[in-house]
């Protein structure tokens, strides 16, 4: 059985808001003040955001791929969100949500003006999972 897109953003929102939090007190940094299924929209808040990427079915396999987005604003150097958000992606489980395994790419941080004109940074994530289709699923 597929999962849907939708359903594949939502667990892993849910995984992060779980996991990252404790990293990022043991760290001594602020916790994001929203984990959402879309672009981030509100520009003055700490925001970490999963959305739709893309997908790709063939007659055997198939992949879906999600973007990740911290948004950071008045951090400058986010070198220890991006360690913890690492980590936590590394921890993911393919398995839980269906597919067989998942590769992983970030971009390096991008310094950027967010809300008010401040200074901040802006991380991203790819998170592409495959998987073998069974002849049920052909």
């Amino acid at each position: 059985m597929s999962i849907e897109t939708e359903d594949l953003i939502e667990a892993i929102r849910i995984f992060f808001e779980v996991e990252l939090p404790p990293l990022l007190l043991s760290d001594s940094l602020d916790d994001f003040q929203g984990y959402i299924g879309e672009p981030p929209y509100a520009v003055d808040e700490r925001q970490l955001a999963f959305y739709m990427g893309g997908g790709n079915d063939s007659e055997s396999n198939a992949s879906e791929t999600i973007r990740g987005q911290a948004q950071l604003p008045r951090i400058q150097n986010p070198v220890k969100y991006h360690d913890a958000i690492w980590k936590v992606l590394k921890k993911f489980d393919s398995d839980s949500v269906g597919f067989s395994s998942k590769a992983l790419a970030h971009e390096p941080y991008y310094p950027g003006e967010i809300g008010d004109g401040g200074a901040g940074s802006f991380l991203l994530y790819e998170i592409s999972f495959y998987k073998e289709l069974d002849d049920c699923e052909i």
